[in-house]
């Protein structure tokens, strides 16, 4: 799942919002795609842990906010 996906482009689009219900909502997004990317990865894996290299290409986010939102990707919880 990559963090800028969006609605069906068919539907309408949905009313403006405010700029920091679209940061949380953004925020939501890339925190789902780092849980998800980490379950995907970790069963591709096997016993390896994934790295944030593989996260960022998986999921599609910058490498740099995911080392600095999460140092370590063990402490991920997903």
């Amino acid at each position: 799942m990559h963090w800028k996906q969006t609605a069906d482009p068919r539907q309408t689009p949905a009313p403006k919002r405010e700029p920091g219900l679209r940061r949380s909502e953004r925020q939501a997004r890339r925190e789902a795609a780092v849980v998800a990317g980490l379950q995907e990865l970790r069963g591709r894996l096997g016993g390896r842990a994934p790295t944030h290299q593989a996260l960022a290409e998986h999921s599609g986010l910058p490498i740099g906010w995911l080392r600095w939102a999460y140092p370590s990707l063990e402490q991920v919880s997903g």
